[in-house]
């Protein structure tokens, strides 16, 4: 029987059925517009339509009907792609005044093994569209050619979009258009010494070093899927209008999540004042059958591009939008671990929480934080010196960790308890890993703890965070 009692309060779910990449990420009329991967008839993967949703603040999110559904007469299905808004009307499909938004997204064909380009439009805001009639409008007779990341290139007046190719070893192709309808092939990229096997669901944006207008990079993000699971990873390069040049090698393409997070896209239609690179991934679930739903959206994050002690690093932090949330508040500072008395120690009452902490690791194998949960299990969230990895382990064996080194032997978390998600930001975004507990997902207490040493906690700050839920959920 599936109950709402593990539903996160301020991750994006489904009211129900199955949800998983984020797609057609665009802003338009103060609305940041949320389309997803969505099986309406099932727990599982399946039936791939866009779900919808939109939010004006990306914490609150309104659930909207299906955006685009499955074409049961031809055995299309709605696999991934992207948005963007029309401002010029360089596709006709809008009227003066009211620029279309364009939905491009991957027709899946079965039963043939197929994928081609296709486009939709909407001029009622995203409410409804309208499949273009000449659909596909790039078909190069691929089984492995989509998730389309289309953009618009100020310098040479053109939509870009980026796509991937191919079941063999992982690429990319780019392609050009003034009217969506008509597409010119630019090149082609590929790096099987850095990120071998298939590439799915690509990104290519603009993003300035260390904060510096003067000094942009191109960003291309890509998921590759190979024995050792599903990994994202982040190319630093440049990109002139027509090809994208990598300058990262694969000791120095970092920056990438750790954890169950897949299928990460980025927003196009920000506004110049606002000026963020704002990303959204997939946060993997297996079905259950105690949720109706399976499947959320992470925590929307601000990327950045930070210079680092190996490289250009793609840092990753929450928009600060989920201050918002914020509501009871506890301090801590320069309380020495382990030497405490119980009570002084730092120890709070479990639910939805946003954590920030800062450690001075002293002579301590393993720092962080335990969590208690309600049916007797723990996890912690930590950083062992012994082999210098940031880490998420629980009392069942599950594990997820990433290498980290500290900076003056200073370690900073910043860590979001969402029912059985957790988000960990550490340093100033360099690494983060994202993961599910189970299978208990209530956490009762949150505590500080220090193994093999002694250490000092600088300074904790906790909030507990109120549920971002609409009353329908």
């Amino acid at each position: 029987m599936t109950t709402d009692r593990y539903r996160p309060q301020f991750h994006f779910t489904p009211l129900r059925n199955w949800m998983n990449d984020p797609n057609g990420l665009v802003y338009f009329d103060d609305e940041y517009h949320l389309f997803y991967q969505y099986n309406p008839y099932d727990t599982v993967w399946g039936h791939m339509h866009w779900g919808h949703a939109v939010s004006p603040d990306l914490v609150h999110w309104h659930h909207l009907p299906i955006a685009l559904h499955e074409e049961m007469d031809t055995g299309i299905t709605m696999f991934s792609g992207s948005a963007v808004v029309d401002w010029q009307n360089m596709s006709g499909f809008g009227n003066p005044g009211h620029p279309p938004i364009i939905a491009i997204y991957t027709g899946d064909h079965r039963p043939a093994p197929l994928e081609d380009i296709h486009i939709a439009y909407s001029t009622d805001h995203g409410k409804s569209f309208i499949k273009y009639a000449d659909n596909p409008v790039i078909d190069v007779g691929n089984p492995k050619f989509g998730d389309p990341k289309v953009f618009w290139h100020k310098r040479t007046a053109k939509w870009i979009m980026v796509n991937i190719l191919g079941h063999e070893q992982g690429c990319v192709v780019l392609y050009s258009s003034t009217d969506f309808r008509n597409w010119t092939y630019l090149s082609r990229f590929e790096a099987p010494d850095v990120a071998p096997a298939i590439w799915e669901c690509p990104d290519l944006f603009p993003l300035a070093v260390d904060s510096d207008p003067g000094d942009v990079r191109w960003v291309l993000k890509i998921n590759n899927t190979d024995p050792a699971g599903q990994q994202t990873w982040y190319f630093v390069g440049d990109f002139d209008g027509t090809t994208f040049a990598s300058e990262s090698t694969a000791e120095e393409a970092v920056g990438r999540d750790y954890g169950e997070i897949y299928a990460e896209m980025t927003y196009n239609g920000i506004p110049a004042a606002d000026g963020r690179r704002i990303l959204i991934g997939w946060v993997r679930q297996k079905p259950s059958e105690d949720r109706a739903w399976t499947g959320a959206q992470s925590i929307p994050r601000v990327l950045t591009l930070r210079t680092g002690d190996r490289g250009l690093v793609v840092c990753q932090t929450p928009v600060g939008e989920m201050e918002r949330l914020r509501q009871e508040h506890h301090h801590w500072e320069s309380v020495t671990l382990p030497e405490m008395s119980p009570e002084s120690a730092p120890r709070l009452i479990g639910g939805e929480m946003e954590i920030k902490a800062e450690f001075e690791a002293g002579d301590a194998r393993d720092i962080g934080l335990r969590l208690q949960m309600s049916a007797g299990g723990w996890a912690r969230i930590g950083y062992s010196a012994t082999d210098g990895r940031l880490f998420v382990d629980q009392e069942n064996g599950k594990r997820v960790d990433a290498p980290y080194s500290l900076t003056g032997r200073v370690l900073k978390v910043h860590v979001f308890i969402d029912h059985n998600l957790i988000e960990v930001f550490a340093g100033d975004g360099e690494t983060v890993i994202t993961t599910s507990l189970a299978p208990d997902p209530l956490c009762e207490t949150v505590e500080v703890y220090t193994e093999g040493g002694t250490a000092q906690l600088i300074a904790l700050d906790a909030w507990r965070l109120a549920s971002a839920l609409e009353s329908t959920q």
